[in-house]
């Protein structure tokens, strides 16, 4: 059984690789289907790459078998003959042999099929950041039940990812400022 486990890593994952099927689906990629199967794990997964041993939940068993595979899971992968589902909303079931997932190395990247699809990704980000006050001094995060602590700005971009220049930039103060010409 543990072999088993092992050799097939059943995991769910909610971000990249149900972009990754949208993308697919609506031909952002058409050009290059190989391409297709390549994965960008993100962060997050970074973050829980040390998994323990008794996680055998369905949405973090993929950590576990990465953590005993030496898998990476923040950088790009080809993943081949690969089932998938949908469960439900925007959650797919995923099933994948611990063989047929292979980190993309840095020869990889000279390869003219990957390095041409990668520098063309036309992933959307949306990113944002919020500035918060607390004249309380207490070393606590600020907190909306106070009155001391405030929300003094909020800023998002849209982005292409890989391009500096954003699409979008919207910026929401709390104090009035002069209008961006």
């Amino acid at each position: 059984m543990a072999e088993q486990m092992h050799e097939v890593a059943k995991y769910c994952i909610i971000d990249a690789l149900s972009c990754q099927w949208l993308m697919i689906k609506h031909n952002a990629i058409n050009k290059y289907r190989e391409v297709a199967s390549v994965a960008f794990l993100s962060l997050f997964d970074a973050h829980y790459f040390v998994g323990a041993s008794d996680d055998l939940n369905c949405q973090y068993y993929y950590r576990k078998v990465a953590c005993e595979e030496r898998l990476p899971l923040s950088s790009w992968a080809v993943l081949s003959n690969y089932l998938y589902e949908h469960i439900q909303g925007g959650t797919y079931l995923f099933q994948v042999s611990v063989n047929n997932y292979n980190p993309i190395s840095e020869d990889d990247y000279n390869n003219p099929l990957f390095s041409s699809a990668l520098s063309r990704d036309r992933i959307l980000v949306l990113t944002w950041d919020i500035e918060t006050y607390s004249s309380r001094k207490m070393g606590e995060v600020p907190n909306a039940k106070y009155e001391e602590d405030v929300v003094f700005m909020i800023c998002m971009t849209v982005h292409w990812k890989d391009d500096p220049k954003p699409l979008k930039q919207i910026c929401l103060v709390d104090v009035e400022t002069a209008p961006d010409r």
